[in-house]
């Protein structure tokens, strides 16, 4: 099966908030593993923001050192 996929066509605007919700997620990620005991759900919040992480740096590479 061929599946296309295309290329969101967003304002300004949009991508600002796009860009902001992933940041807070990024934020609360950064929280969520100070805050567990559990090494196996650290691993898992550890590759998720990973991901996060490296979507940043995708969708802002000159805000993300």
């Amino acid at each position: 099966m061929d599946v296309k996929v295309t290329q969101p066509t967003l304002t300004k605007e949009e991508w600002a908030l796009v860009i902001e919700l992933i940041e807070r997620e990024q934020k609360e990620l950064h929280a969520e593993m100070r805050q567990t005991d559990s090494r196996a759900y650290r691993g898992k919040i550890s590759q998720r923001l990973d991901r996060v992480d490296r979507l940043l740096k995708v969708l802002c590479p000159d805000k993300v050192a």
